[in-house]
């Protein structure tokens, strides 16, 4: 016998009345996350990578190109540009 789970029996309607459905009936739940590498060379590797974002918007910005701009190319919204560009001259 399959494995049944009780659900509304209308999305409209009387929310008090459920039914008993198979789970394998039921929507698939959104595939599980999985949990990021936190040895030492991964952390490494994610350190060069976000110093190479950063000194490429740095370059960027010295060349005179426009904060949107930079949001463009970096397919990241206006508003995390201007907190990143923000966040690396507070530290540099």
């Amino acid at each position: 016998m399959l494995p049944v789970t009780e659900v509304p029996a209308t999305i409209s309607g009387n929310d008090n009345q459920l039914r008993r459905v198979p789970i394998s009936h039921l929507p698939e739940a959104p595939p599980s996350r999985t949990h990021r590498d936190r040895s030492i060379p991964a952390r490494r590797k994610a350190r060069q990578a976000k110093a190479e974002r950063e000194r490429g918007i740095v370059n960027l910005l010295n060349a005179g190109v426009s904060v949107a701009e930079i949001a463009a190319r970096e397919g990241v919204s206006l508003k995390r540009t201007r907190n990143l560009a923000r966040i690396i001259g507070d530290y540099r």
